[in-house]
């Protein structure tokens, strides 16, 4: 969004790199897809949506805008990221009111312009709140009203910024929380939508696919709410500390970590040495599925598609576990494909060994993985060097790299 107006950014060159139509040929193979470009999101911030929802000329411009470059681009929809209306700096106190009429003139926008082209109307939804920010940043029934569903991000409830360890999603409180910490889950979360007047079946149950990783100050107190120094080490893809991919966790376990179900908060740890992450897999996720049916709910949706195993090469052959245990838990289609072995240099090399991760003794920036006797030869991200006493990817300057480098 630049000013009050939809457009491409600078650093796009559409010409090379065509995502949108990419992305759209897609309901060439699925006809019944609908595709919804989003805008906003925490690093975009609340300022701009604030400056463009604070003047109806504003708000009339950014809606002309959102129609005409919707139908260019051929998306179906529009979903409004605002993190969060009133919230956050930049938020001025009537954007709660503001939200309110930006969605009721998009959706009267939505509708005419179907109307007079003789077409489905574009789709209108908004990615929210869940936990405190709801009652301060919307009028639930004026936005229930005109938004076609609402994507609820029901997760990051608990992370690094904490003291102490915690589930980034439960379902449920424990029974030891009290106040605004027993709100911290998705069934208060979404109750609090609920008792506010939203429709059931215009809420979205947002799933993390991904998991809030602390280090632990004593390795020996590695349950829930156990002392914490801070966020975990980074993966070797995602690169950022306090966070770790589903699949990356997968590779946690692969190495040894020990994974919990918490029965009371229907959520998952897992930890391995001071390393511990919090995180959903297909037991929770079922849990939250069969949940969500109970009360009625529109469904799901993830965040993101990406951190699940897409290639099947890291939780146990099958592509897309979460997706799939998502999808099977509402019998819906699953994708059947496992992931199919890598070409690679050395392909003999996992012949009779166990599954697990070595030392390449050629070169110690790289590494082996083997999974039922099928090798894959990885190498490590930049700066870092394969630590065996680790059994990971490693600063460099922990690692002795000499001829006889410590294996």
């Amino acid at each position: 969004m630049e000013g009050n107006q939809l457009v491409l950014d600078d650093n796009y060159d559409y010409e090379d790199f065509p995502e949108y139509e990419r992305f759209n040929n897609l309901k060439t193979e699925h006809p019944g897809l609908k595709t919804i470009l989003s805008v906003g999101g925490w690093d975009f911030g609340s300022k701009p949506f604030s400056d463009m929802a604070s003047t109806p000329a504003n708000r009339a411009e950014f809606v002309s805008s959102a129609v005409g470059f919707l139908r260019q681009w051929d998306f179906d929809g529009l979903d409004l990221d605002w993190e969060f209306p009133a919230q956050g700096k930049g938020s001025r106190r009537g954007d709660k009111a503001a939200f309110s009429s930006l969605v009721r003139e998009l959706k009267q926008a939505f509708i005419a312009e179907g109307e007079a082209a003789g077409r489905a109307p574009l789709i209108l939804t908004a990615t929210v709140a869940g936990g405190e920010a709801i009652r301060k940043a919307y009028d639930i029934p004026e936005i229930s009203e005109h938004l076609d569903f609402m994507n609820v991000m029901t997760y990051d409830f608990h992370g690094s910024w904490d003291r102490v360890t915690g589930l980034a999603s439960p379902l449920y409180a424990a029974r030891t929380e009290r106040g605004q910490a027993a709100r911290l889950n998705v069934a208060a979360s979404i109750q609090q939508w609920l008792d506010g007047g939203a429709p059931a079946g215009k809420l979205n149950v947002g799933l993390g696919l991904y998991g809030r990783s602390f280090t632990l100050r004593n390795p020996r107190h590695h349950g829930l709410r156990a002392p914490s120094r801070g966020p975990g080490q980074p993966g070797q893809y995602t690169d950022e500390e306090g966070l770790l991919s589903y699949y990356e966790i997968c590779r946690m376990l692969s190495r040894g970590a020990t994974r919990v179900f918490d029965r009371e908060q229907k959520g998952t740890y897992a930890y391995l040495g001071n390393q511990w992450v919090g995180y959903d897999d297909e037991e929770s996720l079922t849990h939250k599925v069969n949940w969500l049916k109970e009360k009625s709910l529109g469904g799901w949706m993830v965040f993101s598609v990406d951190e699940d195993d897409a290639s099947g090469q890291f939780c146990g052959g099958q592509r897309f576990p979460l997706l799939n245990a998502l999808n099977s838990a509402l019998g819906l289609p699953t994708v059947a494909a496992t992931a199919a072995p890598p070409d690679t240099e050395n392909g003999d090399f996992c012949s009779g060994r166990q599954n697990g991760y070595y030392a390449d003794p050629g070169d110690c920036g790289k590494y082996y993985n083997c999974d039922r006797g099928v090798t894959y030869h990885e190498e490590c991200w930049e700066d870092t060097l394969w630590n065996d006493e680790l059994g990971d990817c490693d600063w460099e300057e922990n690692v002795d790299c000499s001829e006889d480098w410590k294996r």
